[in-house]
């Protein structure tokens, strides 16, 4: 008997026929719009806009202040914004009932027109909203943030960093939105666009960022604000700068930069940043402490009527200027944004730079130097240096510095000096980002490259000579050469031969290697502050009240010395400092180093302080020593001392 094997051959002919009907099947794909029917998620994009009052210009170009016209306001992308997608999803709950609980599905950022999407996450068949939250993210690298607080107290809040709230606006999917319904929405079945167009005066929602958390059915309707489109203004103000210049937060890493505003609030500080984030309290998140700042919003204080600065771009390039010097760790000497002309050379790039930064991205040579309501009343042209004497121009004034760059923007803009406001308007901030980036001096030691000085303007000015990278967005050493730099640098009292010169060590010291203050004293040098002079300093008082004294901020370049040593060998210290004559009371010396400066080693007045020092070497290859670095700074706040000599004391332990 044949045996049949009819189970392979029904095998073959399934087979056979699922051949068949596959290709068969590739004969009719399915379309996008089917296969995005069957999809469980769809798509909701939309474009992001808001209302912008810009700077009005008078026929030279002198900014007068904000414009009236609401025919001249312009509607512009909202950029950078952070976007949620909310559903009410079904939860299970703490007593195991399920219940439908507002959840966060999908995240987006608008882009350079203001434009979103998201679809990952966000699914069919639930009630769905969009939510515009008030905070920017950078462009380019670091990918920092800057989130708006909407606290009602401001930046001197009570509330931990963590606990403050933050602006938000809602839309439902259909484009609707509620004065009473907190969370209005409708369901999604397929892709959908949904758009924001602020207003000046619409109205913002404020909550805390993790307002759906813990999870609940319902949420009451917020407070609302009625700050429109200033939110929006003040973040894309920082989008620009950033887009355009660099880093416009205070940190070369991603961090988050908290600033206040809220309607009819100011401060006495004005618009404003602190760069010692460990003195407000409030500012630590648990793990670290955040920098914040706030930015005038009108209201008045002491009687006076205060600016708004939302849509003040001069006001706030310039500060986000001095966050972007400030960020690289050029400088830990606090800014104080006052104009001065005798500072230390690394603290001199920060409110120089600050100021050109603004004005080049402004593309007009003012920032506002008026009180009251409009900051434009008086304006500070930083072309103008006739108020200084010849010692207070050269490479340590802050407005030398400012000018100088301005016309250097001028020859790479093709511009006749002083030009006009239809000229000004070809120079590019964006070409001169590598001159902004400091770079330090560096020399070979064995095979190791070491930093041998601190960034000054002379190594700045050699950043100009640099052959063009790719990241460059101009050939600047085109424009520069030793034949333009020279002549237009002795405009400003600023000595200038090449690029070479320039990047030799002009303001560190060499203690050179192993030092033993025992067995040969290290050099006594002499810090002054005879160019110091006293500035406003705010701090909060006991009761959380600010509070304004004037004092000395110790950072004239007469009150600072750089060094430099290097060990091969492992060593031990006994580190002491001594002054002749005495140092008066409440005054100190400061050193810090590494340029750890959240650790300084300090001598006070009255006091035998000493310090245990270990320094460590490189024995193992005695060609290559270890190189540290010392920034000795007076510091005396409230009291003008006369000239004091300074000796280091690196006493070697035995053993």
């Amino acid at each position: 008997m044949v045996v049949r094997h009819f189970g392979l051959r029904a095998c073959a002919a399934m087979l056979l026929a699922a051949v068949m009907l596959g290709a068969g099947l590739g004969c009719a794909r399915k379309s996008l719009a089917e296969k995005a029917a069957e999809s469980p998620e769809y798509k909701i994009s939309g474009t992001v806009t808001y209302t912008r009052v810009p700077l009005h210009y008078d026929a030279n170009g002198v900014p007068t202040g904000l414009e009236t016209d609401p025919s001249l306001f312009t509607s512009l992308p909202a950029r950078g914004l952070k976007i949620r997608i909310f559903q009410a999803r079904p939860q299970t709950l703490d007593d195991f009932t399920v219940k439908d609980v507002w959840t966060l599905v999908a995240q987006a950022t608008t882009g350079s027109t203001g434009e979103y999407a998201a679809s990952l996450g966000v699914k069919k068949n639930y009630l769905t909203f969009v939510e515009v939250e008030g905070m920017m993210t950078q462009p380019s690298t670091p990918a920092s943030t800057v989130t708006l607080m909407a606290d009602p107290e401001g930046v001197y809040s009570t509330r931990q960093i963590m606990d403050r709230p933050v602006y938000v606006m809602r839309k439902s999917l259909d484009g609707s939105t509620s004065a009473t319904n907190a969370t209005q929405s409708a369901v999604g079945t397929a892709d959908t666009v949904v758009n924001f167009s602020i207003g000046l005066n619409d109205p913002w929602m404020v909550v805390l960022p993790t307002w759906y958390s813990p999870y609940q059915t319902s949420f009451p309707y917020p407070e609302t604000v009625a700050a429109g489109s200033r939110i929006p203004a003040i973040l894309d103000s920082f989008y620009e700068f950033n887009n355009n210049i660099g880093n416009a937060v205070p940190s070369a890493t991603a961090t988050d930069l908290a600033m206040h505003y809220r309607p009819g609030l100011s401060t006495r500080r004005g618009t404003f940043v602190e760069w010692r984030p460990n003195v407000l309290p409030k500012s630590f998140d648990g793990s670290t402490f955040r920098y914040m700042g706030s930015i005038c919003a009108g209201g008045t204080l002491d009687g006076v009527a205060q600016p708004d600065d939302a849509f003040d771009t001069g006001t706030l390039y310039a500060l986000m200027g001095r966050n972007a010097i400030f960020g690289q760790g050029k400088t830990n000497i606090v800014p104080t944004g006052v104009p001065a002309t005798s500072l230390a050379p690394d603290l001199a790039l920060v409110e120089g730079f600050g100021d050109a930064m603004a004005v080049t991205l402004l593309e007009h040579p003012y920032l506002p130097a008026g009180s009251g309501t409009n900051r434009y009343a008086t304006v500070r042209d930083i072309r103008d240096l006739s108020a200084l004497s010849p010692s207070q121009i050269g490479p340590f004034s802050a407005p030398a510095i400012t000018a100088l760059t301005w016309e250097l923007a001028l020859i790479n803009g093709g511009i006749t000096s002083p030009g006009t406001p239809a000229t000004w308007a070809n120079m590019t901030a964006l070409n001169f980002t590598r001159m902004y980036s400091g770079l330090n001096p560096t020399m070979t030691s064995g095979t190791a490259t070491i930093s041998t000085d601190i960034t000054s303007l002379y190594t700045q000015l050699a950043r100009l000579q640099e052959s063009k990278g790719t990241a460059d967005n101009s050939d600047l050493k085109n424009y520069f050469q030793d034949s333009v730099l020279t002549p237009l640098c002795a405009r400003f009292n600023i000595p200038w031969t090449t690029a070479a010169d320039a990047i030799l060590p002009k303001y560190t010291v060499n203690w050179g290697a192993d030092p033993d203050s025992l067995a040969t004293p290290l050099p006594s040098f002499t810090l002054s502050m005879g160019a110091a002079a006293k500035v406003k300093r705010y701090s909060l008082d006991a009761a959380n009240v600010e509070q304004v004294t004037e004092i000395y901020p110790n950072n004239s370049k007469g009150e600072v010395l750089y060094a430099m040593a290097a060990w091969s060998l492992d060593r031990t210290y006994t580190f002491r400092v001594t002054t002749v004559p005495a140092l008066p009371a409440g005054a100190s010396i400061e050193v810090v180093l590494d340029g750890d400066i959240n650790n300084p080693y300090l001598f006070p007045s009255g006091a035998d302080t000493v310090y245990p020092l270990a320094m460590k070497g490189n024995p193992s290859d005695l060609t290559t020593p270890n190189w540290r670095r010392f920034r000795i700074r007076l510091l005396s706040p409230a009291t003008l001392v006369s000239d004091t000599q300074v000796t280091v004391h690196l006493d070697k332990v035995n053993g």
